[in-house]
């Protein structure tokens, strides 16, 4: 093998092994915001929750003084 041919192999495991670091970090990026939308969507629930608990308190009441 020549020269040129070992430079041009190692430019190309070069930017193949740069591709794939750039694809695990977008990977890894997008794990942690479907991670994070997860949590916020456990969270909204949970304050649907309450709201609702809440409401239906206030409910109760109105038909007990009624």
């Amino acid at each position: 093998m020549d020269y040129q041919a070992a430079a041009k192999l190692c430019f190309l495991l070069g930017f193949l092994c740069c591709w794939l670091i750039t694809l695990t970090i977008r990977a890894a990026a997008g794990a942690v915001r479907l991670l994070l939308l997860r949590m916020e969507v456990k969270e909204l629930a949970r304050q649907v929750e309450q709201l609702e608990q809440l409401e239906q308190g206030e409910e109760h009441r109105s038909s007990d003084s009624i």
